[in-house]
């Protein structure tokens, strides 16, 4: 009884609400009090950002308003050339066509065949051909049915005659697509091996673009020893199956799927790749090869925000249809959240939109979408409604801007993703389309601006190399000069240096702060000696040894400050600068503290200060490696990364053999012994790095007892 209550409570909710919603009209452009729903997109690092509507509500209709009775699980919906509109009509077994205005055109449900009357049974998917003829999956009759424009039968394509199917396999198509070809391409539930393709004749020919199986090796190999019973009940080796179809003007397939792997969605989120093994959508090529691009921050996935559940299923963007709008978008529907996402042809998030609800713009289940003009309509499966969303000023901005673009007018559109901007500033979409559009008519150094704010990595890295071929052709004859005068400058600075360790004129200078400096020079390329000197007959300094720790703190910190965007991971405001320099100190301190406890137990003859020398000389790699990376990241693109790591990692390899060598030389271990005392150290610094974590948690207890016994007596008192 108590359920009954509640369910006839829940249809007179409904009901209100469709008769205060259906066919009411929505004025104005962006206007929030008639949209109950956000419209967003994602940022670089994945966090949602709020933006001005792109669509918004403008009718909603049930069968009562469009004349046609009450809808009834409606499963689909489509539109032709002339804005006529055609609604698979599932549980009332019928196709409702429309004209442009919503007015009743033709209904089919029975129709007369060469072998007598007939009729659809559950029709869950249709299409509009390219010459005007509609064609039906039957789905419960387990055919294709062909009318032409005007509702009049045409014929039927019965299943697939293959042994490639299950035996005793019921098909039973679900969606339905035909190129300029008449070829038909059909999406049926339970087959896991493709679309199934029919020629124009209906003769069925094979399975097209069968998604890649992802294989766990373990569960491979295990599963070889299982029994059949267990072996049935371990996730099986095959490949998902598809849930939607559209045909674009090349012919092209586009596939959608909700099937996906918690392991390959989570990756696809996280790694950004641009394979589509974890995302619901693929672009299929005559060849059944997936030519989707993938160029945005991350795959076209729907939301990027997602969850596990108890049981450790993803909760996540259920992507049920897909609509090809103008200028190469497409709008996925999630029928999971009632949401729609936009995505430019390079897969790039435009808008996204909706919510579950009965406000007029929401929905309750999802269940197609398909554009008319500039509109979008959206079937609503539970609620029985078809819902219009008109495109506003702020859409229409974005589309003229890529149509524009697709239409080599590269300066007009970067003049209206500036207007774009106007309205949302955070639209690093628009940042894109400014920064492609400089670069199609060479300007390179603006082109670098508008990538750099937008994190376009790819494309900033483009705009740069193309920047920079333009200043090698400007100053060709400048830069040998540049070069000649650079190299013959190190060549003295260094034969400075040199005559300063080595000359005996400069005898009296070996004891100041800047001879114990540049002494450190001698130490990269003879530590053995340079160590030695520097314990016993005082080369170094303190003084000496502490400017090049200084400098590799300084060097460390500007390489997080000052390298180039491409290079460079870190954001400005993330980096505190004495952070970083106790995040260095702290680690040579333990080192240095460490080392020499261990050492006095091994008999090691270098005493602390010793030991502190030794280990801030042997840094000189590091500022003098990673400094000239700093400028060199300003001139190299994103595939020339190379030269800046490698220096990187010389400087780290050096620094690591200069410490070696110094511990050995400064407490006259032989090399085993050395090796078993960095061993010792380094356990040695995990040791007091417990203690100490152990000693501020015990500490920080304490503490909070002692507060929370205060505020009880407080309390009491």
């Amino acid at each position: 009884m108590h359920k009954g209550l509640k369910k006839i409570a829940y249809f007179l909710v409904i009901n209100i609400a469709l008769t205060i919603t259906v066919a009411l009209p929505v004025s104005g452009d962006n206007s929030a009090s008639y949209v109950p729903y956000d419209s967003y997109i994602y940022d670089y690092n994945g966090e949602p950002v709020i933006i001005p509507h792109a669509y918004i509500p403008s009718y909603v209709f049930d069968g009562t308003a469009l004349g046609t009775g009450d809808l009834f699980a409606p499963s689909d919906v489509q539109t032709d050339s002339s804005g006529n509109v055609y609604i698979a009509d599932s549980g009332n077994n019928r196709l409702i066509c429309l004209d442009s205005n919503f007015h009743i055109r033709f209904i089919l449900s029975e129709f007369q065949t060469l072998a007598g009357s007939d009729s659809l049974k559950y029709p869950t998917g249709l299409c509009i051909a390219p010459n005007g003829d509609i064609y039906i999956a039957d789905t419960k009759n387990s055919r294709i049915v062909e009318f032409n424009s005007k509702g009049e039968f045409v014929r039927i394509v019965g299943e697939p005659k293959t042994t490639l199917l299950d035996k005793g396999y019921i098909y039973a198509p679900s969606k339905v697509s035909v190129d300029k070809s008449g070829n038909i391409y059909v999406v049926a539930t339970g087959v896991n091996m493709g679309v199934l393709h029919f020629s124009q004749k209906g003769d069925f020919i094979g399975f097209i673009g069968a998604q890649r199986v992802s294989y766990n090796l373990v569960d491979y190999l295990w599963k070889r020893f299982l029994t059949h019973e267990q072996a049935d009940r371990m996730q099986s080796f095959v490949p998902t199956e598809y849930n939607n179809i559209t045909l674009d003007e090349r012919g092209f397939l586009y596939v959608t799927t909700s099937a996906i792997e918690k392991e390959d969605f989570i990756a696809t989120v996280k790694s950004r790749t641009t394979d589509g093994k974890g995302t619901p959508i693929r672009c299929l090529n005559p060849t059944g090869k997936d030519v989707l691009i993938r160029r945005g921050y991350t795959a076209p996935i729907g939301d990027v925000v997602y969850s596990i559940d108890g049981l450790g299923n993803i909760v996540c963007s259920v992507i049920e249809d897909i609509a090809l709008g103008p200028n190469g978008t497409y709008t996925l529907m999630d029928s999971g959240k009632s949401r729609l996402f936009t995505y430019s042809a390079n897969g790039e998030l435009l808008y996204a939109f909706g919510a579950k609800g009965l406000q007029m713009g929401n929905s309750q289940l999802s269940s197609a979408i398909t554009y008319k003009g500039s509109d979008l309509l959206l079937l609503d499966k539970q609620l029985a409604t078809l819902t219009v969303y008109k495109r506003t000023h702020y859409g229409d901005l974005i589309n003229k801007a890529n149509g524009l673009y697709n239409d080599f007018e590269y300066e007009a559109s970067a003049e209206v993703w500036k207007s774009v901007l106007d309205k949302n500033a955070n639209f690093d979409i628009a940042y894109d389309g400014i920064g492609n559009a400089y670069m199609r008519v060479e300007k390179y150094k603006e082109a670098l601006k508008f990538f750099g704010y937008s994190n376009n990595l790819s494309g900033y890295s483009k705009a740069l190399r193309e920047y920079r071929n333009q200043l090698i052709e400007k100053y060709v004859l400048l830069i040998p000069v540049i070069a000649i005068i650079l190299i013959v400058l190190v060549s003295r600075i260094f034969g400075y240096i040199g005559k300063r360790i080595e000359d005996e004129r400069y005898k009296d200078r070996r004891k100041t702060v800047s001879g114990s400096f540049l002494y450190g020079f001698h130490i990269l390329t003879h530590p053995f000696d340079g160590f030695w000197d520097i314990k016993h007959e005082k080369r170094g300094s303190y003084f000496g040894a502490t400017i090049i720790f200084a400098l590799t703190v300084i060097t460390l910190i500007a390489k997080k400050l000052l390298t180039s965007y491409i290079f460079n991971s870190y954001y400005l405001e993330d980096i505190s600068i004495m952070k970083e320099a106790l995040g260095y100190l702290l680690p040579v301190l333990l080192w240095v503290g460490v080392n020499w406890s261990v050492t006095t137990l091994m008999d090691g003859k270098g005493s602390v200060g010793d030991v502190y020398q030794a280990t801030c000389y042997s840094m000189l790699p590091i500022p003098l490696l990673i400094l000239p990376t700093i400028p060199l990241s300003y001139m190299l693109v994103s595939e020339e990364g190379m030269y800046i790591s490698l220096l990187v990692s010389i400087s780290y390899i050096w620094t690591g053999i200069l410490i070696f060598c110094g511990n050995l030389t400064v407490h006259q271990y032989s090399l085993f012994k050395n090796i078993i005392s960095i061993i010792l150290t380094f356990i040695g610094i995990g040791i007091v790095i417990f203690i100490v974590l152990l000693i501020a948690t015990t500490y920080q207890k304490i503490i909070l007892f002692i507060i929370n016994i205060f505020k009880e007596i407080t309390y009491r008192v």
